[in-house]
């Protein structure tokens, strides 16, 4: 975020919480011998040490802090640039801070956490979709609507209003089209806007043997019109052809519950590699993520994440809901939804690395911590990754590195 001048000493380290029977570490950079000179303090405390002032950062929204020794002095910082502020060279301070990658920035929703109704506020946020002019839309589930954020505003306008929809899950946008497509929970398919029309038209022959997408869950489509919906009532994903929607294929999962190759649990998210034929899959339930390979015409999926059991550990997940991949180089990020976290797993890693939120599953609401993040997309050029923080009612921003 900063140049570092030649004469700072840089050291990073690791700091362990340990607070209600929860351990928490992050990763914590300081400036020995320099504070940061800034107009955003946010709060000052005397008679502290600068143990006390770490502590005190890490349970409020501050993302970097100064502590005087000579003074006892503690200063949080709401946030740090070339921008706001310089480092000033002292003898008897530190400047510490979080570096980037683990800070989020809310851009959609308020970042204490507040549930809302209005223009500017969102209620269980879930799927996300970013337009290529850098618009993001927002399943605003419990308000029913979908919300769309130009670039760099926190003012949403409603592109789907609560009226043609009931329990909203994901969002894709055809934008050759400008067709939204949402998948409703209650409806049992994709619902059109404009148009207000489901597809697959609803009531039709609810049942699992009939490849309908009961219960619909994740939702993407391609350039050729075509729909993929999970169903996670039937633990399949469907596949709608763009020219007749009526017409649907199973490209994964048997119908039933299971852990085979063949099989899902409930399965959520998804996100399309067109370029490759892969269909990712968030089985939620088998706390894992499959890779389809679409054009080998099999339902049989090779487990790319997770696949070790429920947990907290880092060869784990535990019940995710979103996936995205990167076109850089092919990794995936997962949103692990009951592990508050998201994690990174390269091409055939054996365990995941923390990007957002906590190293040790831990919930929060400050800038550092995630409350079951939901689903997840790539900004432009893959610099941010977007974060739905579902029970946060927001949805947080991360540079990536």
């Amino acid at each position: 975020m900063f140049t570092i001048p030649r004469r700072f000493l840089v050291h990073t380290y690791v700091l362990l919480f340990v607070a209600f029977d929860q351990i928490a570490s992050i990763q914590i950079k300081t400036f020995s011998s320099a504070i940061f000179i800034t107009s955003d303090v946010i709060n000052t405390f005397s008679n502290v040490t600068c143990d006390q002032c770490t502590c005190l950062a890490w349970t409020t929204q501050a993302v970097a802090w100064n502590c005087m020794m000579n003074t006892s002095t503690c200063q949080l910082i709401s946030k740090y640039s070339a921008t706001n502020g310089y480092l000033q060279i002292t003898t008897n301070g530190s400047f510490f801070y979080l570096p980037s990658t683990t800070v989020g920035t809310t851009i959609a929703g308020y970042s204490t956490g507040y549930s809302s109704s209005g223009s500017m506020g969102l209620s269980h946020p879930h799927g996300l979709f970013i337009s290529r002019n850098g618009t993001l839309y927002v399943v605003d589930t419990f308000n029913s609507r979908v919300q769309a954020f130009a670039w760099n505003s926190s003012v949403g306008s409603t592109a789907v209003p609560s009226s043609v929809l009931s329990y909203v899950e994901f969002v894709y946008v055809n934008e050759n089209t400008s067709t939204i497509y949402t998948s409703d929970y209650n409806l049992h398919g994709a619902v059109l806007y404009p148009g207000n029309t489901t597809i697959p038209t609803a009531g039709q022959n609810l049942t699992c043997t009939t490849n309908r997408p009961y219960s619909a869950s994740g939702l993407v489509g391609d350039s050729k019109g075509n729909l993929y919906i999970a169903s996670s009532f039937c633990h399949t994903v469907l596949k709608l052809d763009g020219s007749n929607t009526n017409s649907i294929i199973r490209v994964a999962g048997s119908g039933t519950a299971g852990n085979g190759s063949s099989q899902l649990n409930t399965p959520y998210g998804l996100s399309l590699d067109e370029k490759n034929s892969i269909l990712y899959v968030t089985d939620m339930k088998n706390s894992r993520i499959q890779k389809i390979f679409l054009n080998q015409n099999s339902t049989v999926g090779v487990t790319v994440a997770g696949g070790n059991g429920a947990g907290c550990a880092l060869n784990q997940l535990n019940f995710p809901q979103g996936v995205t991949f990167s076109q850089k180089d092919g990794s995936i990020y997962v949103a692990d939804t009951n592990n508050n976290r998201i994690v990174r797993w390269r091409i055939n890693a054996t365990e995941g690395v923390v990007v957002a939120g906590s190293l040790n599953c831990m919930v929060g609401t400050t800038s550092v911590l995630l409350n079951s993040p939901f689903d997840l997309k790539f900004g432009a050029n893959e610099t941010f990754l977007f974060v739905a923080d579902m029970y946060n009612n927001r949805v947080q921003r991360f540079q990536l590195n």
